[in-house]
């Protein structure tokens, strides 16, 4: 049988200001039973604005993005090249049942007139 914990779960919204920008940050906080019958007001306030303030430093200071390699540069090209292999084909296919489509059709009208 599993494991059962039971958590309380609440629920805090806050409207934050990034940058000029209001944003609403909705988060939830997992309590025991035990944890919420003794935490206080101000702990809980105190862990809501630990995860606001976590909220805006990852909007005001996100991580940088590493800059591709060589590798990965040439594993985007041989992707590409792959779709542009693939569109080819399917082109081609597509091309061709238009032709023959074209040319049963003219060959029903040449028919027509004779």
């Amino acid at each position: 049988m599993p494991t059962v914990t039971r958590k309380m779960q609440v629920v805090f919204t806050e409207r934050v200001n990034v940058n000029g920008q209001g944003i609403d940050f909705t988060d939830a906080l997992y309590l025991t039973p035990e944890e919420d019958a003794t935490i206080s007001e101000e702990d809980m306030a105190d862990m809501m604005n630990e995860r606001i303030n976590a909220f805006i430093d990852r909007l005001q200071n996100p991580p940088e993005v590493p800059e591709p390699t060589d590798a990965d540069l040439q594993q985007q090209i041989d992707d590409l090249q792959t779709q542009i292999d693939s569109l080819t084909d399917q082109q081609t296919q597509v091309q061709t049942t238009l032709d023959t489509k074209v040319e049963r059709r003219l060959g029903k009208q040449a028919e027509g007139l004779k």
